[in-house]
């Protein structure tokens, strides 16, 4: 649920870093919100190629996070 129109919470952690490989469904962050940490899972399997946010930056719906290859 957001916490405003379309805002999510708060990115707490980042899980992988540029050249991580991952599996659909991996851990990749932590959202946090007001009540609870919210994991971020990998939506497919790939390369993390970037990293599109930084730590403590509101995250929005749909918000792209990662660059994956």
């Amino acid at each position: 649920m957001p916490l405003a129109e379309g805002i999510i919470g708060e990115l707490g952690e980042i899980l992988v870093d540029v050249g991580a490989t991952v599996e659909e469904n991996d851990v990749v962050a932590v959202i946090e919100t007001e009540k609870a940490a919210i994991n971020v899972k990998a939506n497919c399997s790939g390369v993390i190629g970037a990293v599109l946010v930084e730590l403590d930056e509101e995250i929005k719906e749909e918000m792209p996070m990662f660059e994956l290859q």
